[in-house]
């Protein structure tokens, strides 16, 4: 059997897309399928492989916005799977724009939606505020129906928690016979230390007995970097630090507000960076304020670093959250209610005020629990279980 994996966004980078989109890859070839990955990119159409499993690159749609125009741009990739693309026995893609495409090249291929997140409901976020122009406003109303097109379209959905079943059946009335809950992996970031806590805590100038607080992601409205800054400067202890991993198009803005708070000494802006393993290892605490944020990767990277977690409770619908049901609150970490203007500073003083020791046992519980219940081996076990429940053609053997 061939599969055939697609991600709309380039591989060579990073993101939660591009992770999920690798990892299925590997877990599909080791169960016996031969593998093609097709990834989007600006650049030059390259051919690249990962774990030896090949990598085909293209630059349709490229140049524009990736938004717009939608209807154009899926029609342009069914033309281009149709014409490039060997037909598949299954399909599997963690984009609605590949998963219509590929309805329209190939209606009678199997097509499995690996899904990532709700643009819809995120996008109007992650602008840089101010008013929407009408662009903007029909851009969205585009992505809705792109969404909801894919998940009717496809004949399975895969999804990372039993929260993000809630938001889809919101957004469309899908059959949820269509619906399967499968969370995802984490590698184990350890592996990958190359520098000592010290170190890095010296080359970000940022005391050795202080308090370190992380998060990592874009810089935008949606992950709400803003709420953590200005719960941060409310804190009494003024030996805790803030590292900000990420950037985006309101990196500017928020270092301009950690300045008008009068923290800017104490919080550090790293930019993107490759060095992950190590950030999380020479922090303390990882910390989450996303309004949306179905089953964010930072969590798990977090916890396979020993990091215990800060993270906003799901308040459907206006936070989409899934810490619930990931840890056990004050065993691997504490929630909060992001609708109430101080419950994110209670919980940064909660960890503030606890011992060295006690944090290292959180994170250590957190560090055990993410091995054990979000490895990509269960992944692959329960994709490939999906997959072969719902559609009797799939087999595991090639």
């Amino acid at each position: 059997m061939n599969a055939l994996i697609c991600c709309y966004c380039d591989l060579r980078f990073g993101g939660g897309g591009a992770t999920l989109a690798r990892n299925v890859a590997i877990s599909l070839k080791r169960a016996g399928f031969e593998v093609l990955i097709l990834s989007h990119s600006n650049r030059e159409v390259i051919r690249d492989s990962v774990e030896n499993i090949p990598v085909e690159y293209h630059y349709v749609n490229s140049g524009w916005s990736w938004r717009w125009p939608l209807l154009v741009r899926e029609r342009k990739l069914a033309a281009y799977l149709k014409k490039t693309i060997k037909c598949p026995d299954v399909f599997f893609s963690v984009s609605p724009f590949y998963v219509n495409a590929a309805k329209k090249a190939w209606p009678e291929v199997r097509i499995v939606y690996l899904f990532p997140c709700l643009l819809w409901r995120c996008l109007p976020f992650v602008s840089g505020g101010g008013a929407r122009s009408f662009t903007d406003r029909f851009n969205h109303w585009l992505i809705g129906r792109s969404e909801k097109k894919a998940l009717m379209s496809s004949d399975l959905t895969i999804l990372q928690g039993p929260s993000v079943v809630e938001d889809v059946l919101d957004f469309v009335d899908v059959p949820r016979e269509k619906l399967v809950v499968a969370p995802t992996g984490v590698d184990d970031m350890q592996q990958l230390l190359k520098k000592s806590r010290n170190e890095v805590r010296r080359y970000w100038n940022t005391p050795f007995s202080s308090r370190v607080f992380v998060t990592v992601g874009s810089l935008d409205r949606n992950k709400n970097q803003s709420a953590i800054i200005e719960a941060f400067s409310r804190l009494s202890d003024e030996s805790a630090y803030l590292w900000i991993v990420g950037t985006g198009v309101m990196a500017a803005d928020w270092e301009h507000y950690s300045a008008e708070l009068g923290v800017a000494e104490r919080v550090r802006f790293m930019g993107n960076r490759n060095d992950l393993a190590d950030i999380y290892t020479a922090a303390d605490v990882y910390v989450h304020a996303a309004w949306y944020d179905n089953f964010p990767n930072v969590y798990l990277e977090a916890m396979v670093c020993g990091l215990p977690l800060i993270g906003p409770r799901g308040e459907f619908p206006d936070v989409i959250s899934p810490l619930d049901g990931i840890i056990e609150e004050k065993v691997h970490g504490v929630s909060y209610s992001l609708r109430q203007r101080d419950g994110l500073e209670g919980a940064m003083k909660y960890m503030l005020d606890r011992p060295e020791e006690e944090l290292t046992e959180m994170g250590r519980r957190a560090r055990v629990l993410a091995l054990d219940a979000f490895s990509w081996e269960k992944y692959q076990s329960q994709l490939l279980q999906a997959v072969s429940m719902r559609n009797a053609e799939v087999i595991y053997e090639s």
